[in-house]
């Protein structure tokens, strides 16, 4: 995927190509959804089982907010997402704590 076709702002363009760079064996998706904000994207495991959505909106210069989406195993059967949104949040994380989580999530196991 080309980075910089993508209609983001120019810190989640540079986050993008710092975690391509930084850390290549890293196993996602990108979602490439247009209702997010410029500043944010969205990043899910390969199956799907977990996604983290990153922004720098409301953040420090190069510091990023993290929110971790896991299954919600409650409404697994109710039609709602797979995903609670509600999992875990951070703020203000430098690359490399972003990094770190993002390595707990998406390393291959």
């Amino acid at each position: 995927m080309n980075i910089w076709a993508l209609d983001k702002d120019i810190s989640i363009k540079h986050l993008l190509l710092l975690v391509e760079n930084g850390k290549p064996s890293l196993k996602y998706k990108l979602i490439t959804d247009d209702t997010l904000d410029c500043k944010a994207v969205r990043l899910i495991s390969n199956d799907e089982s977990v996604s983290v959505y990153i922004y720098t909106y409301g953040q420090d210069h190069q510091r990023y907010g993290v929110h971790l989406e896991y299954p919600d195993v409650a409404n697994r059967n109710t039609g709602t997402s797979p995903l609670d949104p509600l999992g875990e949040e951070y703020d203000n994380l430098s690359f490399a704590q972003l990094l770190s989580i993002l390595q707990v999530q998406f390393s291959p196991q």
